[in-house]
């Protein structure tokens, strides 16, 4: 999911070194071991999710290519290269995998079996970031630099909606459980939804100043949690814009979080970058954080695999992470 530009430049001076082949295997607690795969030197993994064959794919930015991972963490290139900076990637409803080219200006369709196509973008410097199956059976993305939400369908018919609030900054993008799409406005420190047929709703602000709202979720509980790239903590918000504000304490008090998603065990997950860490949070706002075994690792997206375990990208490491819940 919900990787942009200005991470990769952040990390491009990140020094990757990879042990080839073996997965190693470290306990964060007896009860959530993390087990790590390496991937490919310079790969930078990003987005993940799971995909039509119960397998978990994701995206590596730097070499251009979207990779499956089984279970037993085999990994596999899919596809020809792409070209175009692939980034966040979900599982459409008509069985394919669908990711987002910022390089490319472009929305991406991916069969289980390779088959590639792209749909450009009709105006210059789009940029799309997040992308998630809407409750309409089209697919949803973001546009941070030209201020807008896009809808494309799984024939490929593009539209594209300004978000009325200018520069607002939308990253993340999510299906709400109200039945309409709700996304992070960065810059505008808040959270706005857009209905199926293109209608936005008001961005609520959240409390306090740089909040910088990246991930967004629907829970279990059927409130909206948000992610912020800028503080320690997370915030949940009802469909009608009430928010709790719940603080991280993660290892070392250098929390960055980027992506949040429910786990099988009826919690958030999260990952902190700036902590080195996958993180949980309970309904009730309690959070407890497991260290990755790998330093500098950069965890971004993170999703529930088939197996009733938590995937995740490491950015920094080049390396994909599993934790049992």
């Amino acid at each position: 999911m919900r990787i942009m530009r200005a991470l990769g430049a952040a990390l491009v001076a990140v020094a990757i070194a990879l042990v080839g082949g073996v997965p190693t295997a470290v306990a964060a607690t007896p009860q959530h071991p993390i087990t790590e795969f390496p991937v490919f030197v310079n790969s930078w993994p990003q987005g993940i999710t799971t995909g039509p064959d119960g397998n978990v794919w994701f995206t590596k930015s730097h070499s251009d290519r979207v990779s499956r991972i089984t279970r037993g963490g085999r990994i596999r290139n899919i596809g020809p290269r792409t070209g175009e900076i692939p980034v966040a990637i979900t599982t459409g409803p008509d069985g394919n995998l669908w990711f987002t080219e910022e390089e490319g200006n472009a929305i991406a369709r991916l069969t289980p079996d390779g088959v590639l196509t792209q749909f450009s973008l009709p105006t210059d410097h789009d940029l799309p970031n997040d992308i998630t199956t809407g409750p309409d059976g089209d697919l949803w993305f973001t546009e941070p630099s030209n201020n807008t939400i896009g809808r494309i369908t799984t024939a490929g018919v593009i539209t594209l909606f300004e978000v009325p609030t200018p520069r607002s900054f939308p990253i993340s993008i999510t299906t709400g459980p109200d039945g309409n799409l709700w996304f992070t406005a960065s810059s505008a420190e808040g959270v706005g939804s857009i209905t199926p047929d293109g209608t936005f709703g008001p961005i609520y602000s959240l409390p306090g100043k740089q909040a910088g709202p990246y991930g967004i979720a629907t829970g279990p509980d059927g409130n909206l949690w948000i992610t912020s790239g800028n503080l320690p903590r997370i915030d949940r918000m009802t469909p009608s814009g009430v928010v709790t504000v719940f603080r991280i304490r993660g290892p070392g008090f250098h929390s960055e979080e980027i992506d949040i998603t429910p786990g099988p065990d009826g919690n958030m997950w999260f990952t902190d970058a700036g902590a080195n860490a996958i993180g949980r949070i309970t309904m009730d706002g309690r959070t407890r954080e497991f260290p990755l075994p790998t330093a500098d690792a950069y965890p971004s997206s993170i999703v529930a695999g088939s197996d009733g375990r938590m995937w995740f990208t490491e950015f920094g490491a080049g390396k994909i992470g599993r934790i049992s819940v």
